[in-house]
């Protein structure tokens, strides 16, 4: 219970404000995902990563990572059909950019679709395109944009899970210029 009001009181916090810091950003997923661990009975296990050097102070945009996390789980790894789920969450810095890589272990972006569709997916949906409206309103008349790009993951012709990029720019003048 403990855990569920420190998350609360997080999401709230990263909610109201337009940026955050990566570090804040890491405490709001890590929570997520162990009260999520919890209510389904640890069927995945999540790694987060930050590269060495990475400044957890930089700041970004707020709830831009949590949708494709959440997909990653509710999309991905709970829908499988054999073994045990996984998320790997991965923070890098490559010059004015910020990479965070979600990937899971799920049966790719085509069945979760497939899913969604069949099971009135419209919750699940309304996130991801929320994030989406999210991105294009940061991306106003910016010239560093955030962009996402979204791939199944093989092993040899079979999809083995979904791989999610996040490229956000930190540049945060611009940002607070939204």
């Amino acid at each position: 219970m403990n855990n569920f009001s420190r998350h609360l009181r997080l999401i709230l916090n990263n909610a109201s404000a337009i940026t955050v810091t990566i570090e804040n950003e890491v405490k709001m997923l890590q929570q997520y995902l162990q009260l999520e661990q919890l209510r389904f009975e640890n069927k995945f296990d999540f790694i987060i990563k930050l590269n060495e050097g990475l400044n957890q102070l930089l700041e970004i945009p707020s709830m831009l990572i949590y949708p494709y996390v959440e997909a990653a789980l509710y999309q991905g790894v709970l829908l499988k059909k054999e073994g045990r789920g996984e998320i790997q969450i991965r923070f890098e810095q490559d010059n004015h950019y910020l990479l965070v890589t979600v990937m899971d272990n799920g049966e790719g972006k085509d069945a979760a679709s497939n899913f969604l569709a069949k099971r009135d997916g419209k919750e699940f949906n309304n996130t991801i395109n929320t994030a989406l409206q999210h991105i294009d309103l940061l991306n106003y008349r910016q010239s560093q944009k955030v962009s996402v790009e979204q791939h199944n993951i093989y092993n040899e012709t079979t999809i083995v899970g979904t791989k999610v990029i996040l490229n956000i720019p930190l540049s945060i003048e611009t940002l607070k210029q939204v």
